[in-house]
């Protein structure tokens, strides 16, 4: 496991009270699951667009 589940849990809410009128109270192993496999997918991607020189993986804002 990659991500924080309690840190993603708390955002996940967050973002759910402040921009939905249905008040969220909990969130389900399943969309744990979900954020995880994204998460990967990301990072993934973000290393296969990565030029092959150089020692650092870097942001492309940087």
């Amino acid at each position: 496991m990659i991500i924080k589940k309690n840190k993603v849990r708390e955002y996940a809410l967050q973002l759910a009270g402040a921009s939905r009128s249905h008040k969220f109270t909990r969130v389900s192993q399943g969309f744990m699951n979900d954020v995880e496999y994204r998460t990967r997918q990301a990072i993934s991607q973000f290393v296969g667009a990565h030029p092959s020189k150089g020692k650092t993986l870097r942001g492309a804002r940087e």
